[in-house]
């Protein structure tokens, strides 16, 4: 069985990236997703300056690698509610 996982980058009505990728995907390579696409997708739309990040609580994205990375490139991340 294979997974397959969407991601996207959304702004009202626009979408500047969907990716997908096979496999399992673990905190790693969600990572070099983030480093890959996260950056570069804003420019992209011209939200780099105002961009408002959100994940949910999957364990991948609460790694400390994740978390690390989204401090330094992040500008706002919002709170996932519980």
């Amino acid at each position: 069985m294979t997974n397959t996982w969407v991601m996207s980058l959304e702004q009202q009505e626009k979408v500047a990236e969907l990716l997908f990728t096979d496999g399992i995907l673990d905190k790693n390579k969600y990572l070099d997703i983030l480093k890959e696409n996260l950056t570069e997708s804003a420019v992209k739309m011209a939200i780099s300056d105002s961009y408002k990040f959100y994940q949910d609580n999957d364990p991948k994205h609460e790694s400390r690698n994740v978390q690390e990375y989204l401090l330094y490139n992040c500008l706002k991340i919002l709170d996932t509610l519980s």
